[in-house]
């Protein structure tokens, strides 16, 4: 739903680059009214989501056009 490096779809919302902290993702996914389903502790524990968080971080923010040489100059 987030896209493959969680850029954001359609479907769901940008996670990265520069995620929410692992608390605010919680908080989030433990009580959201939106399409997306609300998850329990029981279901995605904190420890989960502390790695959903630490990966998202990961993700590089995307190259800006001039630094793509086949999208130069256009």
């Amino acid at each position: 739903c987030h896209g493959t490096q969680g850029q954001g779809t359609t479907a769901g919302t940008r996670l990265a680059p520069d995620p929410l902290p692992a608390e605010g993702i919680a908080a989030f996914i433990r009580s959201t009214n939106t399409q997306m389903p609300a998850y329990s502790a029981k279901l995605l524990s904190d420890g989960d989501v502390a790695d959903i968080a630490a990966f998202l971080r990961t993700i590089p923010p995307a190259k800006s056009p001039d630094q793509i040489p086949a999208l130069r100059g256009l």
